[in-house]
């Protein structure tokens, strides 16, 4: 067991929260206790409590930064993957908040949750669109977020 083996269950954890089962939660267990004995609580609950079913209270930066990151990237990811560049790199706010509108567009993500995890954040929703679009960019190789544009 290593370490992306155990974020990769927390987040599979978190992903699969309506589809508990007796042997998925005896391995999620099993997986929290390790994860318990060495990683810090605090990094724990930062990480479980932008998960909104578990009404874990966000009062620190970390939390409420987590929180308004998590779906806004997901959202993010899906516009430029529609695009015919396939890139971040030409992506902008503009063309996130027209698909925003459309509400056949990631229908599974909740816009209202977005909206207040910004809020929260304290944070203009599209002020905080234009600044995660900046930092994906730097990263979008490992992203898979590139597409046929050449780096900036």
């Amino acid at each position: 067991m290593n370490a992306e083996d155990i974020l990769a269950e927390l987040g599979d954890i978190y992903a699969n929260r309506h589809q508990w089962n007796r042997k998925r939660r005896e391995r999620g267990q099993r997986y929290m206790g390790w994860v318990c004995t060495y990683i810090p609580e605090e990094i724990i609950q930062d990480i479980l409590s932008h998960a909104d079913h578990l009404n874990l209270p966000r009062e620190t930066l970390v939390r409420k930064a987590i929180s308004a990151c998590d779906e806004i990237t997901g959202l993010i990811t899906a516009v430029a993957l529609v695009r015919p560049s396939r890139s971040l790199y030409d992506l902008e706010p503009s063309s996130v908040k027209k698909k925003w509108k459309d509400k056949a567009f990631a229908a599974g993500t909740s816009r209202t949750e977005m909206e207040h995890a910004a809020k929260e954040f304290g944070i203009e929703l599209w002020e905080h669109v234009g600044n995660v679009i900046q930092a994906m960019r730097r990263i979008a190789p490992e992203l898979g977020l590139e597409g046929n544009i050449p780096k900036p």
